[in-house]
């Protein structure tokens, strides 16, 4: 079965199992639904049009979205892989979109092609296109296809081809995600509800609950916790003494309605979070306001995107903690510069 341009496919495929278009192997596989774009992909690549493919914002859905270019036989210089909901089509470019009904459909194509570079290129390949795939990047979906290209060309030897433009472009988006991580698990404020469970809701810029929810679990594995993210419509849901936590995707009403639980707390959760924004501010140290030097440094290991969501730096009024930070700061920190 011949590739273009050299690029080896799946171990899969040179078997016979991965499906093509070509060889009418494509029903175990590829459904009713998304034969009709392998079809369309097929016919653009004989008449030499450029395409755009868009595709659900996911893992699921880029990695999906590339194996139909795959069993396509498509040129990659001529077919981008896009975000169904940014796309925008060149001069030429012919539009295919994944519908919804058809999301659950790539699942199956997604796993074949994760297990294949798992096999081929190794963890650290995968490690990398998975925290890709959560970015908020608009080119991140022809990223992710350009570098999994690569991957199959190359082999393990991908992690350390640093020069290639493929390989830094998915090394830039992964570092940006696993930094959005880190502040997850540092900034992520949980709340008592009356109910007796925990409340949290983060506003990353990376799709990242779903990549931190492990590490909440075994945290507050005692505690039944749930988790929102209003801008990616994520919630993750964790039962008292589980070991794993569910994670869901949300359309926005369910979204905005879970949000509008974050000032549902009780009263004596309500007094602890005063207590600790009155503590915050009696123990912080001058030359931290906006017309001091320490600003700048606290704004880069605070952004000050995520202050709402924290009750020691919450001013603006759409914050359930509105107000607190703004009372006058207290005088233990500056006795303490004193005293040294």
């Amino acid at each position: 079965m011949r590739v273009q341009q050299g690029t080896p496919m799946p171990d899969e495929r040179r078997r016979g199992s991965f499906p093509s278009s070509e060889n009418g192997q494509g029903e175990e596989v590829v459904s009713a639904g998304l034969r009709g774009i392998v079809e369309s992909l097929v016919a653009a690549r004989d008449e030499g049009a450029p395409v755009v493919l868009g595709v659900p914002r996911s893992m699921e859905g880029v990695l999906g979205g590339v194996a139909l270019t795959y069993l396509a036989h498509s040129d990659p210089s001529s077919t981008r892989v896009c975000d169904r909901k940014e796309l925008q089509p060149g001069l030429l470019e012919r539009v295919l979109l994944v519908s919804e009904a058809s999301e659950d459909e790539l699942v199956p194509l997604a796993r074949r092609v994760w297990q294949s570079l798992g096999q081929r290129c190794g963890a650290g390949c995968t490690n990398r296109i998975l925290y890709a795939c959560a970015s908020d990047d608009p080119n991140m979906p022809q990223v992710v296809s350009r570098y999994v290209r690569l991957s199959f060309s190359l082999g393990r030897t991908v992690t350390t081809s640093l020069a290639h433009a493929d390989v830094l472009a998915i090394d830039t988006l992964a570092r940006q995600v696993s930094s959005e991580c880190e502040k997850t698990r540092q900034f992520a404020r949980f709340s008592h509800l009356p109910s007796g469970g925990w409340f949290c809701s983060f506003s990353p810029r990376a799709n990242t609950l779903p990549l931190c929810a492990q590490h909440f679990s075994r945290r507050m594995r005692g505690d039944r916790f749930c988790m929102l993210d209003p801008i990616h419509g994520v919630a993750v849901f964790h039962e008292a003494g589980e070991r794993t936590a569910r994670v869901a995707r949300l359309d926005p009403g369910m979204a905005r309605q879970m949000g509008e639980r974050a000032s549902d707390v009780d009263a004596e959760e309500r007094k602890f979070q005063e207590m600790w924004a009155t503590f915050y501010r009696s123990m912080e140290l001058p030359g931290r306001d906006a017309a001091s030097r320490g600003y700048d440094l606290r704004i880069q290991f605070m952004p000050k995107r995520l202050w709402d969501s924290l009750p020691e730096l919450a001013k603006t009024p759409a914050s359930p903690y509105a107000g607190w930070a703004s009372k006058p700061q207290g005088t233990l920190g500056q006795q303490r510069i004193g005293s040294a």
